[in-house]
């Protein structure tokens, strides 16, 4: 165990390395998004749009694990933006339902392309077996610590 007497320079350099590669992927994430005026969790909201179409704002912010309130934020600067909109559902006034604009169109497209550029430079040097190997080792560090699928 990291940390305990008895971890080795082996762990330390896991954990290290796993630390450092999500580092460098947030940071790239994060730049080529911010060229676009966007962040990481817009983005995610975006592509959720693209997959979903239009969604009720309490079942995406429920499906993609975020915080309502923080959904609520992100909404304010998406609306602004231009790359959502929000109207009140047709069964229920209550409800906020979401979706994209044109222009929100547009920036999942840019999205795509940065996250493709980050997946590209991932698999590189990769072949077929090693990716699944991965993806399947990923899997595992996910659910070890409590991670799971996000809904949509």
């Amino acid at each position: 165990m990291i940390g305990s007497p008895s971890s080795s320079p082996r762990e330390h350099g896991m954990f290290h390395l796993l630390m450092h590669i999500g580092h460098l992927l947030e940071e790239h994430c994060r730049a080529g998004l911010a060229e676009y005026g966007l962040h990481h969790g817009q983005a995610r909201v975006l592509m959720a749009l693209d997959r979903e179409g239009g969604l009720i704002q309490a079942r995406l912010a429920t499906g993609l694990g975020i915080a309502p309130a923080t959904l609520s934020v992100m909404m304010k600067k998406l609306l602004a933006q231009g790359l959502v909109s929000r109207s009140a559902d047709k069964g229920d006034d209550r409800v906020n339902r979401i979706a994209l604009t044109a222009d929100g169109r547009k920036a999942v497209k840019r999205v795509r392309m940065v996250w493709g550029e980050a997946y590209e430079k991932i698999i590189g040097s990769l072949k077929g077996s090693d990716l699944q190997t991965m993806h399947d080792e990923l899997l595992k560090i996910r659910d070890g610590l409590g991670g799971t699928s996000p809904e949509i």
